[in-house]
């Protein structure tokens, strides 16, 4: 199972966000984030995927800017 997170530049939670398969061959999942209802600053994507017995924690950072 893979989740995702928008996070603002300090860590904290500001929603959850949907993801999809991209690619169910490949495993391969699709989150989609419209930048345009995100005021200008830095924030972070982050994933979280695990299974049975590994789990993973990645992020993503980026910068919106006017």
């Amino acid at each position: 199972a893979v989740r995702a997170r928008l996070q603002s530049r300090f860590g904290s939670r500001l929603r959850d966000l949907p993801v999809r398969a991209a690619d169910a061959d490949a495993g391969a999942v699709q989150v989609d984030l419209a930048l345009a209802g995100l005021a200008s600053g830095e924030y972070a994507v982050e994933f979280e995927a695990q299974d049975e017995r590994h789990a993973v924690v990645a992020r993503v950072e980026f910068a919106v800017t006017p």
